[in-house]
C-alpha cells in the first residue's frame, strides 16, 4: 500500500485512506454540482415567440440575410409591419414562430406553417422558414434541438412531409440539414414582388 510505503501504517493508513475517500466524494459532489449549474446555464429552451422577443429575432435575421440580396428589405428597427405580421402569426392556428432562448437570451429561431392540402389523401405538409441561429452559438445543438422541435410538431399535426428552402451558397446548412435526414428534392423556385 502507498502509505505503508511512505512510512504509515495501520490505523493511520486507515484513516487517511477513508479522510481521501472522503474527500474524493466532497470533490466529485461538487464538481457534479458545478456541471449542473453548468448544464443548467447552458440549457436551451425552445419556445413560442412573444412579442418581447421581436428585437431579438430581427437581430437573428440581420445575421440570416447579411449576406444576400435581401438584407435592406430586413430592416433591424421594429416596425408596426412586424407587430401586425407577430400578431397574424399569433393568432393563426397554422403557424407557430419559435426562438431557442439560453440563459434569457433569444439565440436561435424558425418559424413553421401547417399547410391543409388535398393531396396525399387530405394529410397536410409543413413548411419551416427563417431558420437561423446566433452566429456566436452555432455548432451547439441549438439548431438541432429548433429542427427537431419543429418536425416533432409536424408529425404531431399529421403532416406527411416538411420543406424548407435553403440558399445555393449556404452549404454548411445543406450538410447540417442532411445530418437531420432531410434530403434534397427537386428545385426551389421564387419570385420577389414588390
Amino acid at each position: 500500500m502507498f502509505f505503508e510505503t511512505a512510512g504509515i501504517s495501520g490505523n493511520s493508513a486507515r484513516a487517511a485512506c477513508s479522510c481521501l475517500r472522503f474527500a474524493s466524494k466532497i470533490w466529485r459532489e461538487d464538481a457534479d454540482l458545478e456541471s449542473s449549474h453548468k448544464s443548467q446555464r447552458d440549457a436551451v429552451a425552445i419556445r413560442e415567440a412573444v412579442k418581447d422577443d421581436l428585437s431579438g429575432i430581427l437581430d437573428l435575421y440581420a445575421q440570416l440575410f447579411s449576406n444576400t440580396d435581401q438584407a435592406s428589405l430586413n430592416s433591424k428597427e421594429l416596425l408596426p409591419a412586424h407587430y401586425e405580421a407577430f400578431l397574424e402569426i399569433e393568432q393563426s392556428p397554422n403557424c407557430d414562430l419559435f426562438v431557442a432562448e439560453r440563459a434569457g437570451v433569444v439565440i436561435g429561431t424558425l418559424a413553421i406553417t401547417i399547410i391543409p392540402n388535398v393531396s396525399h389523401c387530405g394529410r397536410h405538409w409543413a413548411v419551416i422558414e427563417n431558420v437561423v441561429v446566433d452566429e456566436r452559438a452555432r455548432e451547439s445543438s441549438v439548431g438541432t434541438a429548433m429542427m427537431q422541435h419543429a418536425i416533432a410538431l409536424a408529425r404531431a399535426q399529421g403532416c406527411f412531409r416538411v420543406v424548407l428552402s435553403s440558399s445555393v451558397h449556404r452549404e454548411g446548412s445543406h450538410k447540417f440539414y442532411k445530418s437531420l435526414g432531410l434530403e434534397a428534392f427537386g428545385y426551389s423556385f421564387s419570385v420577389f414582388l414588390p
